[in-house]
């Protein structure tokens, strides 16, 4: 009698295999994803590079930077240049005494050439000739040849998987030079940059066109001219921010004074020196005496503070002289300068003059301008003060762009399938820009 076998459940078989498909499409569709995401990375960061030898060119051209990226996508692709023949490189291997030479070649023009290929026109004589990648075949040839009386022998070093360096030798001397060639008038497309124009006009990943902007140095200025009045009546005693302006001014000068006597009379230092050691070590040891590291330590510091008490004691003494040097039509002028890089839109905020004495003025007094204020009765000198204030843009400097991918922090792509739901990875981060010729993602410029 035949035995029956066992069917099991089809609805159990069924869920088997659902799961089956759920888990290699939780595996399969992520893994796929994220290629998706590093390819696109990879071709946004060449797109961004792209366009920085575009308005490289540009600028070599026009004196000027561009920050419209369709007046550089319509320059790159009309634009014509005389391109020379490009260069070896030749590094002799044997000794200028050796009766034989050989020599390893190659190129330092890896952006347009791929390999060196060669040719003998007998076996005396070798052409050796750089091979330009698929997109630059319009560039002028580039060969150089090499002669003996005897034999010339060719091959490739082969030391790594790119490597693009060929070894030359013979059993005699070897003589070599360039093959003379015609420069030739090309498109700039077919040399400056790896890519067609239009291909690098939009993100891969979020298709939105790169935003370029030009960036500008702004120098501003903030100039405050003070003047002694012989009456009261002026507008500093009611303002603080100028009152407070004005002793910075007054220690700041006394404080470049005490410097200048520090650095006029280096017997200062020294004497603190063998002050502090007195003081530390009881009596000044001899030259032959080591002094113990401890010691030495404490020495330094004591010799610091006498140093700074002496200076403090000068500035104020410097402060006081000129304050009672401040007599009717006497003027005091403070100015500040800074430059602030900027995007060439931003130029305007910055035509603000609170703005500017914002960025280059503090007016809160440290504790060394608020006890030189206690020492000296600013009231009476203060009512006879008037200021003059200007805030102004003194220069602009345009130093280049910043050419960044549109995605500001990360892009989810719209309209996403359940599956893409279900199974698929996060949001596309921004993938870097390219900042006055500095690379975000590397060191590379």
């Amino acid at each position: 009698m035949a035995e029956s076998k066992a069917k099991g459940s089809l609805v159990f078989k069924l869920i088997i295999l659902i799961m089956v498909v759920v888990l290699i499409a939780a595996i399969w569709m992520p893994k796929k994803e994220w290629e998706k995401q590093a390819v696109q990375q990879d071709k946004c960061r060449e797109h961004l590079e792209n366009l920085y030898y575009t308005s490289l060119q540009y600028l070599k051209k026009y004196k000027t930077y561009q920050g419209n990226l369709d007046t550089l996508l319509t320059f790159i692709k009309n634009d014509s240049m005389m391109v020379p023949p490009s260069l070896f490189e030749v590094e002799r291997l044997t000794v200028w005494e050796s009766p034989r030479d050989s020599f390893l070649v190659g190129f330092p023009d890896e952006f347009h050439y791929q390999r060196i290929d060669w040719q003998y026109t007998c076996p005396e004589t070798l052409i050796v000739e750089l091979i330009a990648k698929d997109r630059f075949t319009q560039l002028p040839p580039t060969k150089m040849w090499f002669g003996s009386n005897d034999s010339v022998f060719v091959s490739r070093r082969e030391k790594g998987v790119h490597d693009i360096w060929i070894t030359v030798w013979g059993k005699s001397l070897v003589a070599f030079d360039r093959v003379p060639a015609d420069s030739l008038y090309i498109p700039t497309q077919l040399f400056a940059i790896s890519e067609n124009p239009e291909e690098f006009r939009n993100c891969p990943s979020c298709g939105f066109p790169y935003s370029i902007e030009v960036n500008v140095n702004v120098k501003v200025i903030g100039n405050i001219t003070y003047s002694v009045l012989k009456a009261p009546g002026g507008n500093v005693a009611d303002n603080e921010f100028l009152r407070n302006i004005f002793v910075q001014k007054l220690r700041s000068d006394a404080s470049s004074e005490a410097l200048n006597i520090f650095k006029a009379d280096t017997t200062i230092f020294v004497a603190k020196e063998k002050i502090a050691q007195k003081m530390v070590l009881g009596n000044i040891p001899p030259d032959t005496v080591e002094i113990a590291s401890a010691d030495s330590a404490r020495i330094a510091e004591v010799r610091d503070s006498l140093i700074t008490a002496m200076k403090d004691s000068i500035v104020i003494v410097n402060f006081n002289r000129i304050f009672n040097a401040l007599k009717p039509n006497s003027k005091v002028v403070m100015e500040q300068e800074a430059v602030k890089m900027v995007v060439v839109d931003s130029i305007s905020t910055w035509d603000n003059a609170e703005r500017i004495k914002t960025s280059l003025f503090d007016p809160k007094l440290s504790d060394e301008e608020k006890a030189l204020m206690e020492k000296v009765d600013f009231s009476q000198l203060f009512a006879r003060l008037s200021a003059e204030e200007k805030y102004f843009i003194a220069k602009t400097d345009s130093v280049g762009l910043t050419i960044a991918c549109p995605i500001e922090k990360e892009y989810l792509k719209p309209n996403r399938t359940i599956f893409e739901k279900l199974f698929g990875v996060g949001p596309v981060p921004n993938h870097g820009q390219i900042k006055n010729g500095d690379y975000s993602w590397s060191e590379k410029k």
